[in-house]
């Protein structure tokens, strides 16, 4: 509930945000999108493949959060080293949010109001608090960097990858270099949340 909460807050609040900062929609409300319109199933099979693999690898070495972790690893080294093209039709996309969200959804039966309103001001706490700790790390390394301070702020913001990706193609920005903040930052806190889990058992 907290984790749904806080995308909830970031994802509807920060570009708000930036629309008003900037003076124009951006990201998604502007009616940007990654999606490949005209892609077909040639690449599929390849896809298969490397989610097969990086599962097994994942599972396998142990990785934390392995059955995501290790078809992501896979999936970014085939991409990056030019080995295999990954789009794939949108309706994959759409077929995998509807079977997430409603595995993750059934999880939220018999929650009480109380609890709602307990969930909601604390992801907002969280988000507030995580947006005051991006907003001064990006203006302090805005001038070390050169980067835009609202490039830096969106790659630190707690939000949705695609979304933040989205905004910084509005803001003229790099899609990667915020992509990669968020990808590393999820990367990051699964490793150090599973270490820690594991200590502290």
């Amino acid at each position: 509930l907290a984790q749904f909460l806080r995308i909830i807050f970031v994802v509807a609040l920060l570009p708000i945000g930036m629309s008003l900062y900037v003076g124009h929609p951006v990201g998604s409300s502007a009616g940007l999108s990654f999606a490949a319109k005209d892609t077909g199933y040639e690449h599929m099979p390849v896809a298969i493949l490397v989610v097969v693999l990086g599962l097994f690898l994942g599972l396998r070495l142990k990785l934390p959060a392995g059955q995501l972790v290790g078809p992501l690893l896979l999936g970014g080294i085939v991409t990056l080293s030019g080995l295999a093209v990954l789009d794939l039709p949108p309706w994959t996309l759409s077929a995998a949010q509807v079977v997430i969200g409603t595995a993750l959804g059934t999880r939220f039966v018999g929650i009480k109001p109380a609890m709602l309103i307990k969930g909601f001001w604390l992801a907002f706490l969280s988000v507030g608090s995580m947006l005051v700790i991006g907003s001064v790390m990006a203006l302090a390394l805005h001038p070390l960097t050169g980067e835009p301070f609202d490039a830096l702020l969106i790659s630190f913001a707690p939000g949705g990858v695609t979304e933040m990706a989205l905004i910084a193609l509005s803001l003229n920005a790099s899609p990667v270099f915020v992509t990669l903040h968020h990808l590393y930052r999820i990367l990051l806190t699964v490793v150090v949340i599973g270490r820690a889990a594991k200590r502290f058992d």
